[in-house]
């Protein structure tokens, strides 16, 4: 199964990028295809991942600040890759991300 991850996966992120990094190392290790796309700052530092995991990092915009996550990279990810998913498993609920898919 591939399965995307939409979330905001930095060190400053804090305790969801543990829980993320936990639910992607047990799915990795089933033998899953596992991405997490993730909106960035520029001084982001991008968290651990498990062996087998992918991050695609895009860059925030500035209307972040107004929308929490907002990305156009994010957007044009999902429009060219996300049917390539069979899971897309969202955290946050007032994030962009939760409404882009």
């Amino acid at each position: 199964m591939k399965i995307l991850h939409i979330c905001a996966y930095t060190w400053a992120i804090g305790g969801p990028a543990k829980m993320i990094f936990d639910h992607t190392r047990v799915h990795a290790a089933e033998g899953h295809q596992v991405t997490i796309l993730t909106p960035i700052s520029a001084d982001d530092v991008i968290y651990d991942t498990a062996p087998g995991v992918v991050v695609v990092p895009v860059p925030r915009h500035w209307f972040s600040r107004f929308f929490p996550e907002f990305s156009v990279g994010l957007w044009q990810y999902l429009q060219k890759h996300g049917n390539d998913f069979d899971l897309i498993h969202v955290h946050g609920l007032w994030h962009f991300g939760s409404v882009a898919p």
